[in-house]
């Protein structure tokens, strides 16, 4: 695992998806201050994790209803247990397959 901090641009996201080639990209979102730039910066790490088949999975107070409407994702955790549960089923994936 590597933290990569807070308040990261999403140019530099998307740069270290490309750099480090996860498997999951774990995203918790605190504070939104512009939604509209919020959405149009997500959707450039999101095409670059799509294109290196990276998971990307959300959660944060600040995402709602209405945001998260507007992004994809592969999952949205509410709490840190739905997270563990995610991980703990995605790798089982990828050590069966």
């Amino acid at each position: 695992a590597v933290s990569l901090g807070s308040s990261i641009p999403f140019d530099s996201l998307a740069a270290a998806v490309r750099a480090h080639q996860p498997s999951v990209l774990w995203l918790s979102v605190s504070h939104i201050p512009d939604p509209a730039e919020f959405v149009s910066g997500y959707a450039q790490v999101f095409e670059v994790a799509q294109q290196q088949g990276v998971a990307i999975v959300m959660g944060g107070q600040a995402l709602t209803c209405e945001i998260r409407q507007q992004i994809r994702y592969a999952a949205f955790c509410d709490t840190i247990r739905h997270l563990e549960q995610f991980a703990l089923t995605y790798r089982g994936k990828i050590t069966n397959a």
